[in-house]
């Protein structure tokens, strides 16, 4: 219980420096939301992803496909939505199936295979602030220890 703890305590200080773009009160807000709804995703990852030019994250990735069409500013996302829009604004590529397809489904398997989405989870889960920031920090720790890797 105790080394959960310190692993989560690690987690959510590497995650305050590796986005260095994110502000203290976006960060807390994030940590305190148990419900991502989609604009506050694409918002995040998109300035996780450095993705600047885009003045509305969220209809640009709902345009790209990368949320579904019919998804509102304020409805909650899910791990696989989630995946979906990680992939595609960090710009991996993935397995087969995954570049293919460009599915989310897809997106969840092949961040489940990276060991990005860890233990068992349900694809349909409702993504959480903590969990949002838990899974762009490792992408980001990724990208950034092994760029090739997540090719």
């Amino acid at each position: 219980m105790i080394n959960k703890t310190i692993l989560i305590a690690t987690c959510y200080l590497l995650s305050a420096i590796c986005l260095h773009a994110q502000t203290a009160d976006q960060i807390e807000t994030l940590l305190q939301t148990r419900a991502v709804t989609y604009e506050q995703a694409a918002n995040f990852v998109f300035e996780a992803a450095e993705i600047n030019e885009i003045e509305v994250p969220f209809i640009y990735a709902r345009l790209q496909n990368w949320l579904p069409k019919n998804a509102p500013p304020n409805g909650q996302i899910n791990l696989q939505e989630v995946s979906l829009l990680i992939m595609q604004a960090f710009n991996m590529n993935g397995g087969p199936m995954y570049r293919w397809t460009k599915s989310a489904h897809y997106a969840y398997r092949e961040m489940a295979y990276q060991n990005i989405i860890q233990g068992r989870v349900d694809p349909g889960m409702t993504v959480s602030g903590e969990m949002l920031l838990f899974l762009v920090n490792r992408v980001l720790y990724r990208l950034d220890e092994n760029p090739w890797e997540l090719e």
